[in-house]
């Protein structure tokens, strides 16, 4: 047993009670958090009357740790003080208690989440292999690695601010800019904004940023489909198989062994810090069911695909065009008309863009089940009309 309560020293345990501190002693294998407790504002709380718990990492975690982190932390002690306070939570939290938890709020302010699995209990990324060692002020429970509390955003470092210096979110912002979303991402927060890279957005097909910048009801739906009203860490992810976000829609998380998958877009950097929030990246603009529905005809493989009865006015001009079955749409894109004529396919499945066609036959030759079509005029889709 690595903690033993009769092996404790200290007057207190002398007097009939036995703290956290006492617990920790003179252990040879706590030697270095017994120092650095002892030499730390945390001595009083160890000490006092009211319940904590306490994660205690082993001596041979600490000599775990990457070379010259502990050297670096014990000639600092405001950063050692920081790491300290992220092993300590208030109240009495027993193994029972922990695996119906998923984040504890340390005495440091973060959130140090917790994980009980078939091969033991986590919290962060340390795992416990001696739980419920009680004090008459509290528990301890012995962890196998350091814990490092996440790092402290820059001061006035937003989720905007700390986008535009990450540089590879040029596009995104100017969505949110023209969807006047700025100043909410600005905003107190806390929030998560799962961000689509600028490769993100050019991989979409042509024309459907520009028809996005021109629908602010579309786009206001889109980007609110990427930031959740809460700071959610990777870590945090794991534990969650949907997030409700801004713009009402369930967002599916799954935690494979190739990554974390946000919708149909996989986490590339995580834990991006902000201010306000966390930033993480994503390789595909994620894109809610409701923006696929509406008045837009969309055909699948169940439709007779010569049929339809569509009008567009093209961009400004008055003229409204009829589009009365797809032949035309083949003699626009032959006779190399000002309008660019294209069709595009989504899987209904995960609701993501699956190819662009330049004409109905290509669709004939390349329809598969579960694929809808919209028909595009200059990037805008076709509005079907009765009749």
């Amino acid at each position: 047993m690595l903690l033993n309560v009769a092996a404790c020293t200290g007057s207190a345990q002398e007097e009939g009670t036995t703290t956290i501190l006492d617990l920790i002693g003179d252990n040879e294998n706590f030697v270095i958090i017994a120092g650095a407790f002892n030499n730390s504002s945390l001595i009083n709380v160890l000490t006092g009357n009211e319940t904590h718990t306490v994660f205690l990492p082993t001596d041979q975690a600490f000599e775990n740790m990457s070379e010259g982190t502990l050297e670096e932390l014990t000639a600092d002690p405001a950063a050692l003080e920081q790491v300290l306070l992220y092993h300590v939570t208030n109240g009495t939290l027993m193994s029972e208690d922990l695996a119906n938890v998923s984040n504890i709020t340390t005495l440091q302010g973060s959130q140090l989440p917790v994980n009980a699995t078939e091969e033991g209990i986590f919290v962060g990324n340390a795992k416990v292999i001696q739980a419920n060692v009680t004090a008459d002020n509290g528990v301890v429970h012995v962890i196998d690695t350091v814990l490092i509390p996440p790092e402290s955003p820059l001061e006035g470092n937003d989720i905007i601010e700390t986008a535009t210096q990450e540089g590879n979110f040029t596009t995104l912002l100017l969505a949110f800019g023209a969807a006047n979303l700025t100043d909410t991402l600005k905003g107190e927060g806390p929030f998560t904004l799962f961000a689509p890279t600028d490769e993100a957005f050019s991989a979409l097909p042509n024309g459907t940023i520009e028809a996005l910048l021109n629908d602010t009801d579309a786009l206001n739906n889109v980007l609110l489909y990427h930031v959740a009203n809460e700071s959610l860490m990777a870590e945090n992810l794991t534990n969650v198989s949907n997030i409700t976000t801004l713009q009402g829609s369930e967002l599916p998380v799954n935690v494979t062994e190739e990554g974390v998958f946000i919708g149909n877009a996989q986490v590339t950097v995580q834990d991006i810090n902000a201010s306000n929030g966390v930033i993480h990246a994503i390789d595909a603009v994620l894109i809610p069911e409701e923006a696929v529905e509406g008045p837009i005809e969309l055909y699948n493989d169940t439709v007779d695909l010569t049929e339809g009865n569509f009008t567009f006015t093209p961009e400004n001009s008055m003229q409204t065009y009829t589009v009365d079955n797809f032949t035309d749409i083949g003699a626009l894109n032959v006779t190399g008309l000002q309008y660019n004529v294209s069709v595009q396919g989504v899987n209904l499945t995960n609701m993501t863009n699956m190819s662009v066609l330049e004409g109905i036959e290509g669709i004939r030759n390349n329809n598969e089940t579960g694929i809808m079509w919209f028909v595009y005029i200059n990037g805008t889709r076709l509005k079907k009309t009765s009749g």
